[in-house]
Parts: C-alpha cells; structure tokens; sequence
C-alpha cells in the first residue's frame, strides 16, 4: 500500500475520533447547572442541580428524593418535571448525593422546581 494513503487514513481516522469525544463532551454538558429530576435504577427518583455527569452516574446538589410523588396534571414523571408536585407528594430532606445507574435526566420547568422546593420534607 502507498505510504501517502495510509497516512490520509490514519489522519481521516484521527479526525473521526476527535470528532466523536467533542460530541460526547458537549453531549454530557447537557442540563449541567440546571434543575433536573433523575431516575435511578435501584435509588429511585430524585430531583436537584445538576452538578456532574459522566455515563450513568451523576452528582445532585440541593437534592430531594421523591419518594411518592403525584404530578399536578398528567400521570407521568414527565408531567412532574413540566407541571410540578401535588400536595399529597412524599419528598425527602435537601441533600447532596451522587447517583448511580441514571435511566434518565429531564429538565425541570420553574414551576415544578418551585413546587419540590417549596413541599415540606416527609418524616425527617
């Protein structure tokens, strides 16, 4: 094979994986600083600032965990993090947690942030 063509390879096969961390790095800035509610595998659902994330794994500050929760309209967690929390929801203490075995990150509306922060905390 000729020398020139194997180093355009090499140099096309560097750029593609150059190409491919940037979009992971900017993919994993997603919601960073932001208010998010997280679904864990084994940890259930919790909600808080966005620290860090790296995979499936991601640090909450000002964290709640959302033991029973029912959106103020809809059913589905989706909702919460649109709608906000009903009275009725059982939200825990505001702490700082790192989470493993995230299923999903969804953004929170001002309204739905307001309505976790403000819900007293259930049994202490």
């Amino acid at each position: 094979m000729n020398n020139e063509l194997i180093l355009e390879l090499l140099k096309m096969a560097m750029r593609s994986s150059t190409d491919e961390s940037s979009k992971d790095e900017k993919e994993d800035n997603f919601a960073i600083g932001s208010y998010v509610i997280v679904r864990c595998r084994d940890a259930g659902v919790h909600a808080g600032v966005l620290v860090s994330k790296s995979g499936r794994s991601c640090v909450l500050k000002e964290s709640r965990r959302l033991w029973y929760w029912k959106a103020k309209r809809g059913s589905f967690l989706s909702a919460v993090a649109k709608y906000g929390i009903d009275d009725n929801s059982k939200v825990g203490c505001e702490i700082d947690i790192e989470l493993t075995e995230n299923c999903e990150i969804i953004l929170c509306s001002k309204d739905s942030e307001k309505s976790i922060r403000k819900q007293d905390s259930h049994n202490e």
